[in-house]
């Protein structure tokens, strides 16, 4: 670092320069945000390159105290929001996945600023946020722990899957989560702070599960029997579970035998069917609050689909695995409880996607039309993402699981009887799952029949066995 920018932080975060330099960190300090926020992400970039990450920690670490007085707390927010700031502003070059500062300034990313010398920087800063800035006890959270969270939520989600699985392998950082978390299994949040912070380690052990390293740890360290837990306490943090249970399963089949061992099932039908009540804080109007019950109810349901169409990947058709066509059969058996209606709920949250991808896509097609068709094809396609095209594509990958499972005659002419009641057919299936097996990309990953080519596989084996419409 040069004595110029040692000069500007040889002094307590507290001090009036640190507020100036996090406003100029700021996105939202702008209001030409257009002109200024480009300048404020080369700026943020080149103070990164000159090792303003270790002057940071160096505060932090060395003599600051968030309990000892409201100066030095203050102090401590001060810093994390020059930390927050950095990473809104350009992840790329503060993670050192881009050249930091171009030729002619101060210098570049292949001085003080290398992606090794950064990486190793963040976790630094991730192991003193998680060791030092995350409370033991529930009574512990105040506004600088909800702070803390949330900016070790930001860091993870915006770096790398290199410094996701450093945090994971060096630091334990998906016991890090759970423990935090397993304060709250049963009795739920009190304060706006603990709401906060109980969302943000939530959101953190979600962006480590992106990660195979950080699966085996959180079946290692019982994190689908805290999923459960939370799943049984009814309390807001449902929602937040279900999201944790689908990233965990995902690409990753040890986690669906051990879901099914520890009694997921009953719950996550529970909550598929609406018979598992939640007590949630009353926020608003009544309106309010009924517009945001149904968008988590929606959630809700297609968490559970998105869930059970991973635990029958893990699961696998045909397998020789005596231990898991038992618990495969265990999904099916659910399906064909009380008269199929678990079955019908699926079809029923699949028409209802599919029929807000039809309208999108009727109504980007009057937007463009007259337009080349190649041009506008990728803004069909994520206009048809946005109103639910993976929801849809996902029901119909269950759908053919369950028609693909053998001696199950009950199922097949529940499927096409519930089909041809919402005038669809098993031609909707097979056109739904070809363009989904076409989107997959090639991928080298092939992890319990989930990557890549694997993937593209198993959509193929499910729309050969629907057979002939």
């Amino acid at each position: 670092m040069n004595w110029r920018a040692r000069r500007v932080f040889a002094v307590s975060p507290s001090h009036p320069r640190c507020t100036i330099y996090a406003r100029l960190t700021d996105a939202d300090e702008s209001e030409d945000a257009g002109t200024l926020n480009p300048l404020k992400a080369r700026l943020s970039a080149l103070l990164v390159d000159q090792q303003l990450l270790k002057v940071l920690l160096n505060a932090l670490t060395g003599s600051l105290d968030a309990s000892k007085s409201d100066e030095e707390s203050t102090a401590v927010y001060q810093v994390l929001s020059i930390l927050e700031n950095l990473v809104d502003l350009n992840p790329e070059g503060v993670f050192g996945r881009d050249s930091v500062v171009s030729a002619g300034t101060a210098g570049t990313a292949g001085t003080a600023g290398t992606a090794s010398s950064l990486e190793s920087d963040w976790v630094n800063i991730l192991e003193y946020l998680a060791k030092n800035r995350l409370p033991t006890k529930r009574v512990e959270v105040d506004s600088n722990a909800q702070y803390a969270s949330e900016i070790l939520a930001i860091i993870l989600q915006s770096a790398g899957g290199r410094l996701r699985k450093r945090f994971v392998e060096e630091l334990g950082g998906v016991d890090v989560a759970l423990r935090a978390l397993a304060g709250y299994r049963t009795v739920p949040p009190e304060t706006p702070e603990q709401i906060e912070y109980l969302e943000n380690m939530f959101d953190v052990l979600c962006a480590l599960l992106m990660e195979r390293e950080a699966k085996e740890a959180f079946i290692a360290g019982e994190g689908v029997e805290l999923m459960v837990l939370f799943l049984k306490g009814r309390t807001a943090a449902r929602t937040a579970a279900l999201k944790c249970l689908d990233f965990a399963t995902t690409r990753y089949g040890k986690a669906a035998g051990v879901c099914v061992e520890k009694g997921l099932l009953g719950l996550l039908f529970a909550v598929f069917m609406g018979r598992s009540s939640v007590k949630r804080t009353a926020k608003g109007g009544k309106r309010r609050r009924e517009r945001e019950e149904a968008a988590t109810r929606e959630e809700e349901e297609v968490r559970c689909v998105s869930i059970l169409s991973n635990l029958f990947a893990g699961l696998g058709a045909g397998s020789a695995d005596v231990d898991l066509t038992q618990k495969r059969q265990r999904i099916v058996a659910k399906f064909l409880e009380r008269d199929l209606e678990k079955l019908r709920k699926l079809v029923e949250v699949m028409v209802v996607f599919a029929g807000r991808v039809a309208s999108e896509e009727a109504r980007i097609g009057d937007a463009f039309e007259g337009e080349d068709e190649d041009d506008v094809k990728e803004e069909v396609l994520l206009a048809k993402m946005d109103a639910g095209l993976f929801n849809v594509q996902q029901c119909a990958i269950v759908l053919a699981e369950l028609w693909s499972t053998e001696n199950e005659f009950a199922l097949r002419k529940g499927i096409v009887t519930m089909l041809h009641e919402v005038e669809l057919t098993l031609k909707f299936l097979k056109m739904t799952l070809t363009d989904y097996a076409d989107s997959l990309g090639d991928g080298d990953e092939e992890v319990e029949g989930t990557g890549g080519d694997a993937a593209r596989r198993r959509v193929r084996r499910l729309i050969s066995q629907l057979g002939t419409d």
